[in-house]
């Protein structure tokens, strides 16, 4: 595990240690023998609530004192017959007292999967009791072959059934809530990685949005989850933008931007949440705070290409022409063959003045899409400014050709130029 994985020693008492320990070496054995109520998580119990620190806690203690003076006794008076036992119960311990909490390691108090092993240290006792018990009544040995049988077959229907729960993630964290569910407990794990799933794999926004206003209820400071919860009023602004309704699309994309400054008040250096945010500010036209945080993010990630194209684009629409360009010879350094990176560079060009460099942008996209109306009337524009009217005019005509709509009035004013 590491080291991050610890809980702080002072999270919990050195007693309460001790009775966490006791609790997972005596809960092990009896899932072993009774494997109900099983679970891919056992929560901590919960601090500051009914359930905090129950009763089951202080039991187990109690319990290991009595097994631990009752072993000792009979070690003492009959070592002999004590010797199998012993060794099948130091086995079971000495194999599992890393995972009993002493120590506090991650999220969880015990995890089914630390007992495989230590199990072999019960089992051996047992097989070898039945083994010797079968040798001295060989009329017993089918009878005991049949009940260990029937306990396999039991135990393998079980385990198949169990296989169900982890189908996918939303069976997996769906048995975990219903175990633990809120209130009293507050697994934030299970309700995040459901509400995750819901959002990305099924698509079910409205499912995610219950688990993620849940974890507010739990008050919780998981970063994850504000941003999780920025990403879906997102898609909930979207959908009320493509529906027509400008104002509930607002509401929803200023929820997730609130949403989203939470999560980086909690984790400033969440280059995702970054992303996420730019991405809202984009969808809401709002393209110079989308520009900045595609910086922030970039920070992280410096060469990463994509976070590049959007932070140009986004200059781009901010008209903050000599960035853009900047972002854009970047990226056709790197992807030369991306033809819209020489239009966008170009008509940023155009805008600083650089019209010789736009016409060189322009006509590389217009041998790769000849057309390109748009181009062409970029083009017109370039040659217009350096007094070339014939150019001027001949790519106006090619724009009005392919679809562009022009201003009759500059259309006009070019033929005038050429009669003169």
């Amino acid at each position: 595990q590491t080291k991050e994985a610890i809980a702080s020693y002072e999270t919990f008492t050195l007693f309460q240690r001790i009775c966490f320990g006791f609790f997972g070496f005596f809960t092990y054995i009896s899932k072993m023998f009774l494997p109900i109520n099983l679970s891919s998580f056992y929560p901590y119990p919960i601090a500051d609530s009914q359930i905090a620190f129950p009763a089951q806690f202080y039991i187990p203690v109690i319990c290991g004192m009595i097994l631990f003076i009752t072993i000792t006794a009979l070690t003492f008076f009959k070592p002999e017959k004590m010797k199998l036992f012993n060794f099948g119960v130091g086995f079971y311990f000495v194999t599992i007292v890393f995972v009993l909490q002493f120590l506090s390691v991650g999220q969880v108090i015990m995890a089914d999967r630390y007992s495989y092993v230590s199990y072999i240290g019960l089992l051996f006792p047992i097989g070898m009791l039945l083994n010797d018990f079968t040798d001295r009544n060989p009329l017993f040995k089918y009878r005991v072959i049949l009940f260990i049988t029937s306990i396999a077959l039991i135990f393998s229907y079980l385990t198949h059934e169990r296989t169900k729960v982890w189908q996918n993630t939303g069976t997996l964290w769906t048995d975990v809530i219903n175990k633990y569910p809120f209130p009293p407990w507050t697994v934030e794990i299970a309700y995040i990685g459901r509400g995750k799933y819901y959002a990305a794999e099924t698509k079910d926004i409205d499912k995610a949005l219950t688990d993620f206003n849940t974890l507010l209820l739990m008050k919780t400071k998981n970063a994850t989850v504000y941003n999780n919860l920025g990403n879906i009023y997102t898609v909930k602004g979207q959908e009320f933008e493509i529906a027509g309704d400008s104002s509930m699309a607002k509401n929803y994309y200023d929820k997730s931007i609130g949403y989203f400054a939470t999560s980086l008040s909690i984790d400033s250096n969440a280059k995702n949440t970054f992303v996420n945010r730019a991405t809202a500010y984009i969808y809401m036209k709002k393209f110079e705070p989308a520009a900045n945080d595609f910086s922030r993010a970039l920070y992280f990630d410096p060469q990463n290409i994509e976070l590049i194209e959007k932070r140009a684009y986004a200059l781009y629409k901010s008209k903050k022409w000599m960035e853009a360009k900047i972002d854009y010879d970047i990226l056709i350094s790197k992807k030369p063959e991306k033809t819209y990176f020489y239009q966008y560079r170009g008509f940023a060009e155009l805008n600083l003045g650089l019209h010789n460099e736009a016409i060189a942008d322009f006509n590389i996209t217009i041998q790769r899409e000849p057309q390109n109306g748009n181009v062409y009337y970029y083009l017109s524009l370039c040659y217009n400014f350096l007094k070339k009217n014939d150019f001027a005019l001949s790519n106006l005509e090619k724009a009005i050709q392919f679809g562009h709509r022009v201003d009759s009035v500059y259309l006009e004013l070019l033929r005038k130029k050429m009669k003169e």
